[in-house]
């Protein structure tokens, strides 16, 4: 090891050393008279503070509050602290008493396998000393790893000048994302006493919290905050939560959400402050970052927007091609623009997130390819605006089929021969994405993940799946809602797209309906097997045909070994091919 090396690392542990007594102590040992004395007075204010009472009393007294509802990145400790402080001065600028931050803000959402490594809770705890030092004249609770010798919490802490009230620790950790891996859970909820407020911190996705707010409640708050980084499902919603623990424990709710994304998670922002009835005070943009104030003073409105799911959708995805592509530093995607809808949709999300002259599309037809998929690719690429370009494959699949050993028959063309097509379009899209500087997209969607009705390492080859968590009737309704939503007079999905039939084109005049029941009904088959885990037996009640039932059960089951190998696909609902779905790829079980 190097004098440098040496000399970084005796410098991280002195910061960790010192970074541990001020949560021992609760403040700087250095503070000098003068700092003690600004503590009394709000640098927004030449008047001194004065002890407000509890929000409890009767008489109201301003209490203003700030959200940060931002998007940081994993790993990129230096950068989400400045922005910390750089809100922190902000809101303390604008009047904010107290300044709120989502769960783990320090280190970003979720962390992972990095937290196995000791210089990255360190570095962490370091900049921890940072955020506390910049608290002057307001009070903040923002997320970080607080390690306690070997443990690690996913925690909060609150800060007020620049003095350690409280800490709060995770209590309930998520198992199916693996924090109980890394962390260790809290033991108690603590109550934080500013002087002004008794505030109760919990962490947490949604309800596993609930009987910290109970011991919270029962040992007497003004003020509950609620920090999370939950990322977006369609199903899910998190204020009519919020609004009943304010129902019911009369206390002010504050949630602060992360916004942005982070790999396969989306999160939708949607931060909220309500009143001690659950009317809203403030409430965050969804699906972007922003800074929103609230006076508990105040009180609340009942107006709660209308939520159009397939727009959220749209937004959803939209952010989180976006996101992936600015931190992995790329700004170009390639996609194969088959002339069906799955592609079509994939190319227009991109042209959303990226804008046109970032999304290149290629055209590889092959001898089976018909005359209506060429036109509709073509068209497109025309409606969005896009440069593409054609490649026929029949020379390229012509040579692999001869090494194997079989003939590239248009009238009698094999199974291997199907695949052999999906393949080199695979590996030349890949090609041009290199060549380019580019990330491949695939097309693929979640009722073909699911069946198992893809090649491997053909139609799912990318970097990322945007569509990988839309059932395949989902993807319709988005297309018809893109249309809509179109400024253009023109669509940006053509019509005869959404008319035709849905085919992989891999044998003359195939189509998918071939292979697998309407997606109508197969959509509606695995939701209640997938999604909802009903047995073979169960779903058969409900009306579907036995034996079709026990078809689609044995396709998923069968094709867990393909699922292992797909790329990164953009979560939208609560049960993604993903971490969450942990199915063991080698099983005797058939469902």
């Amino acid at each position: 090891m190097g004098k440098k090396s040496k000399a970084k690392v005796r410098q991280r542990q002195k910061a960790v050393k010192k970074a541990k007594n001020i949560l021992q102590k609760g403040t700087f040992k250095k503070m000098n008279k003068s700092k003690q004395q600004s503590k009394k007075s709000s640098p927004v204010s030449s008047k001194p503070m004065q002890k407000a009472p509890s929000l409890k009393g009767s008489q109201k007294v301003s209490y203003n509050v700030a959200v940060a509802q931002i998007d940081t990145l994993v790993g990129d400790i230096a950068g989400n602290t400045q922005k910390i402080i750089a809100l922190i001065e902000k809101a303390r600028d604008q009047g904010a008493q107290l300044i709120v931050f989502p769960e783990l803000t320090i280190t970003g959402y979720p962390p992972k396998g990095l937290l196995s490594r000791p210089d990255f809770a360190d570095a962490n705890m370091q900049k921890f000393i940072q955020i506390v030092s910049a608290c002057k004249g307001i009070t903040a609770i923002f997320g970080f790893v607080n390690k306690v010798n070997q443990s690690l919490y996913d925690a909060a802490v609150c800060v007020k000048d620049q003095k350690i009230i409280g800490i709060q620790n995770k209590m309930h950790l998520v198992t199916h994302i693996g924090q109980r891996k890394y962390f260790t859970e809290g033991t108690s909820a603590t109550i934080m006493h500013t002087g002004t407020q008794r505030i109760g911190i919990i962490i947490a996705k949604q309800h596993e919290e609930e009987t910290a707010v109970e011991q919270l409640v029962v040992n007497g708050i003004d003020l509950l905050v609620w920090i999370s980084a939950s990322s977006y499902a369609v199903e899910k919603n998190m204020e009519p939560y919020g609004i009943l623990l304010a129902k019911k424990h009369q206390i002010p709710v504050v949630y602060c959400n992360a916004a942005g994304a982070q790999e396969n998670l989306i999160f939708d922002g949607g931060s909220f402050v309500v009143d001690k009835q659950g009317l809203v005070l403030a409430r965050g943009k969804r699906f972007s970052e922003d800074l929103l104030f609230a006076d508990l003073s105040k009180t609340g409105t009942s107006f709660t927007p209308a939520k159009d799911q397939t727009a959220d959708v749209y937004q959803a995805l939209t952010l989180g091609i976006r996101s992936y592509f600015i931190k992995t530093g790329h700004a170009k995607a390639v996609i194969g623009i088959s002339g069906g809808i799955d592609s079509a949709v994939t190319a227009a999300l991109a042209v959303h997130a990226l804008g046109k002259e970032n999304v290149f599309g290629l055209v590889l037809p092959s001898k089976i390819t018909s005359k209506e998929s060429l036109q509709d690719a073509k068209k497109i690429c025309g409606n969005l605006g896009i440069a593409w370009k054609q490649i026929n494959i029949d020379p390229l699949v012509l040579s692999a089929s001869r090494a194997v050993g079989v003939a590239y028959d248009k009238k009698n063309i094999s199974f291997v021969e199907q695949n052999i097509q999906t393949r080199t379009r695979a590996q030349l899209l890949m090609d041009f994405a290199n060549k380019n500087n580019a990330l491949l997209l695939a097309s693929v969607n979640k009722t073909d993940i699911a069946t198992g009705y893809f090649t491997m390492y053909g139609e799912p080859t990318g970097a990322l799946a945007p569509l990988g968590d839309l059932w395949k009737s989902q993807i319709m309704m988005l297309a018809g809602y893109m249309n809509s939503a179109n400024k253009q007079k023109s669509k940006l999905i053509p019509d005869s797209v959404l008319k035709k039939q849905p085919s992989q084109e891999l044998r003359p005049n195939q189509k998918d309906s071939d292979d697998l029941p309407s997606y109508d009904v197969l959509d509606k088959i695995l939701q209640l097997y997938v999604v909802h885990k009903k047995d073979v037996h169960e779903i058969t009640q409900m009306g579907f045909d036995g034996e079709l039932v026990r078809k689609v059960a044995f396709m998923v089951t069968k094709s867990e070994f393909k699922r292992k190998q797909i790329p990164t696909v953009l979560r939208v609902s609560s049960c993604a091919f993903d971490s969450c779905w942990n199915v063991p790829s080698v099983s005797g079980w058939r469902g």
